[in-house]
């Protein structure tokens, strides 16, 4: 990642935004693509899943796979990548928000259960836990999380914001209670 460097300072000594005399370094990186995107297609994608657990599985150290936050790359952010960014589950092979039948239909159709060729499983063909074989272990991490055939991970819900309408009737309000007082006193003065 690039850095960029820009420097703002005051030629002038009267210039009362800036101390005088004072020069003000500050760096910045090109603005982040889409968090959780590690191919750069903008696009959260089975190729993703895959490149983070190839960097999880070779121990990497680079740190644009972090996207937990913590300062190492992990198994924490693969699950943080399928559940909170993602949006979906263990065992949803073909990446549609669910994990139901078709995604057993997909891994068992690629024929790699427990197969004797060594790390050659990804995320679609059944590989969940991350150690690149599709396993015994891969249906216990998917399967315990009680999401199968649950349905999309529920969205989560944003709190309203106020509309113009509600807003348009209480000055509509306000606007009739003026009125009704200057009517009153209208009245009571004749």
């Amino acid at each position: 990642m690039d850095a960029h460097r820009i420097l703002i300072g005051s030629a002038r000594d009267d210039d009362t935004d800036l101390n005088a005399g004072a020069a003000y370094l500050f760096e910045y990186a090109e603005p982040p693509g889409l968090l959780g995107d590690f191919n750069g297609d903008m696009l959260l994608d089975v190729t993703d899943i895959n490149l983070l657990t190839s960097a999880v599985d070779q121990g990497s150290v680079n740190l644009d796979f972090d996207i937990s936050g913590n300062g190492s790359v992990g198994q924490e952010d693969r699950t943080m990548w399928v559940n909170d960014i993602f949006g979906t589950y263990f065992g949803d092979a073909n990446l549609d928000g669910e994990f139901n039948s078709s995604d057993l239909i997909q891994v068992l159709q690629a024929a790699l259960y427990e197969d004797d060729i060594a790390n050659n499983a990804s995320w679609g063909t059944g590989d969940w836990d991350g150690d690149r074989e599709f396993s015994t272990g891969d249906l216990i991490v998917a399967l315990q999380t009680g999401a199968y055939e649950q349905g999309p991970r529920a969205a989560v819900s944003a709190v309203p914001e106020p509309s113009s309408v509600v807003l348009l009737l209480c000055g509509l309000a306000g606007l009739c209670r003026c009125v009704h007082r200057d009517r009153t006193s209208f009245a009571s003065a004749r």
